[in-house]
Formats: C-alpha cells, structure tokens, sequence
C-alpha cells in the first residue's frame, strides 16, 4: 500500500499539460469520426489530504504558457485503499451508489473523479503496478458523463464507456484514455458511435509563474472544504441520485464561485455551509433533467 499511495502522491506538484483525444474507430454505420481535439496548459496540482488509505488531489487550471491568464479550480481525485463503495453514473445526470464485496476490492484502490464544482464524474476500481522505478494504475471499465470539450457541442451521445490509466513518468505523469462513446437512445442496434484514445501528458515544470495558482487556492481551500462536506452528505443520503447542476439556469460552479468571493478573507471554516447546503439541495431532482450535457465536466 505505501508504494501505491507514493505512487498517487507523485502526481502533485507544478505541470505543462498536453490534452490530446482522437477518435479512431467508428463502430456506426455512417457516422464520421470528429476531428481530433488538443489544447495545452498549465496545471497545479495540490495534496488536499494524505492520510494512510487515502489521498486527494485538487488540479488548478492555469490558461496561458505565463500563468498570467484565468485560474480554473479545475477537477478532483480522490484515492481510497481497499474501498468497498463506489458511486456509479448511471447516465443522463444520474449515479447510483455501489456496495462491492470486500473480496473485490482487496488490494484495489478507487479513484473517483469531481467536477469543478466538486460533484460527482466517475468512480472505478483497479490496481497500481509496480515495475522498477515506474508505476501505473489501470480502472475498471467506467461510465463517465460527457466531457467539458463536447458538452456544448454534441447531443448524439450520452455516456463515454471507458478505461483509466495513469502512468508515472521520467518528467511526471500521463492519463491515458480508451473511451467508447454510447447513446443511451439508439433504436437502431448500434448504440456505440465510436472509439476515442486520449493521451494527456504531465510534464513536470519549474520554469511557469504558477503563482496566481497557489495563491487562489490558499484563499479558497477552505470553503472548498466545506463544499466536499455538503456534497459528501448529500450524494450518500440515497441509493440513486438525480442531478441538475444548472439550478436556476445557471451553472453550479458560477454560483458556488461567487458565493466564495463574498465571503470573509479569510476564510472561517464552516461559515458558509449553510449557505452551500442549500445550494447544493437545488441540485438533487426527483427525475433526470431534460438537459443533460454536463455543464461543469473536466475533460
């Protein structure tokens, strides 16, 4: 286990980040495979937790090679040893919480990955191997919401079915991706689209300005905390849960960025909780919305 935890501590630090997503094979008849998409950027990754069986990881997004554009809290992962929990997307802004056998998950760690409003993307089990001084760890088969690239582009598809694999490097680490993108609505026999890969690499750097990076979560890690508290009480209150990130029309993660900037500097623990109870509540529906693109999706 304390190879494994080393191995996901590995992934904090200061990074360039090349995002790159293809699609390879097309599996519809008819359907034309989109253009591949990539972009780059400056990526803070900080140790939120670190506690024997469990570890969070919180990515800051920086735009702009100098660090001197917009700060993103971008998404979260959270490591858990020998979890017997998972909470599954279930498709359409819906999740199920999982009980697995204990035998499953022995030797197993889950990674579960958040929005940038620190609600629920995806959740899978698997296994850190260890070769020498390199380390990978390999998900389970994983249903995950769309992504932040296609959400406002595309509504052929509702689920991407895919595959986790995070692999230290010499210089960092690279998340790759073997996603199949699947419409829950097809009459047609042929509900998978197509093949996607996705390769984003961590290049470890010390050369970028990630100063307005750290000094935005020194600011705002404490209401944040106070926003996993909420959400960790709401989304284990029942079997199956629905959500709308968009309550009111507007996205969560625009009214949770405006309820920290009107709060006292700095920030008190606990102080806004209440008011970030009631704003997440907004969220839990009794159906799955008609929208369903995920507004808040890392990518």
């Amino acid at each position: 286990m304390d190879r494994d935890q080393a191995a996901i501590l590995a992934m904090a630090g200061t990074f360039k980040v090349h995002f790159s997503f293809k699609e390879t094979t097309t599996l519809r008849p008819g359907y034309k495979a989109k253009d591949e998409y990539t972009s780059d950027a400056l990526e803070l990754v900080e140790v939120v937790e670190n506690e024997p069986g469990k570890v969070v990881l919180q990515h800051i997004l920086i735009t702009g090679d100098d660090g001197s554009a917009m700060i993103i809290k971008h998404w979260r992962q959270d490591w858990r040893y020998e979890d017997t929990h998972v909470l599954s997307f279930r498709g359409k802004s819906t999740w199920e919480n999982q009980d697995m056998p204990t035998d499953h998950a022995k030797g197993t760690w889950t990674q579960a990955v958040f929005q940038v409003d620190d609600s629920p993307r995806y959740e899978s089990h698997g296994r850190w191997v260890h070769r020498g001084k390199t380390a990978f760890w390999e998900s389970e088969e994983t249903w995950r919401p769309l992504p932040r690239r296609e959400y406002t582009k595309r509504s052929d598809y509702h689920v991407i079915v895919g595959r986790n694999r995070h692999e230290l490097t010499p210089n960092g680490w690279v998340h790759f991706q073997d996603n199949y993108k699947l419409d829950l609505d097809d009459q047609s026999g042929n509900p998978i689209l197509v093949r996607e890969v996705g390769e984003n690499t961590y290049t470890r750097t010390s050369e970028a300005n990630f100063s307005k990076g750290r000094a935005f979560w020194q600011k705002n890690q404490g209401f944040f905390a106070d926003v996993r508290h909420a959400w960790d009480g709401i989304l284990s209150s029942q079997k199956v849960i629905h959500l709308d990130t968009s309550p009111d029309g507007q996205p969560l993660f625009m009214t949770l960025s405006k309820l920290a900037n009107e709060g006292e500097a700095p920030y008190s623990p606990g102080s806004q909780l209440p008011q970030i109870k009631q704003l997440l509540e907004k969220t839990v529906v009794d159906a799955p919305p008609a929208a369903t693109a995920d507004r808040s999706a890392s990518r």
